[in-house]
């Protein structure tokens, strides 16, 4: 799947704004390696799959779960020492060196 396919399908409002909550809220924009594990291996770089799991999160709860899941649970330093990156150019999502 090329990039661009996978931001088609967040074309929908709805879609951008519970992904912007996912990554704002819930942490993940401070943990790039997590989000894009995420993506690679738990939605298998399908947008829908992603947009379900930012739809299932839309709670505050589950938002500072996660956040705290991320830095008092250590989970963002444990995906960074594990994740070279090479899962997500296996999907298609960035480009080989």
């Amino acid at each position: 799947m090329r990039f661009r396919d996978f931001c088609q399908g967040f074309s929908d409002e709805d879609s951008r704004l519970h992904l912007k909550t996912l990554v704002d809220v819930g942490g993940l924009g401070d943990a790039p390696e997590v989000f894009g594990a995420l993506i690679a291996t738990g939605c298998a770089g399908n947008p829908a799959a992603l947009i379900r799991l930012c739809q299932s999160m839309d709670c505050p709860g589950a938002m500072t779960g996660l956040k705290l899941a991320l830095t008092d649970g250590g989970l963002a330093d444990g995906c960074s020492a594990i994740w070279s990156g090479r899962g997500a150019r296996r999907m298609g999502l960035a480009s080989s060196p």
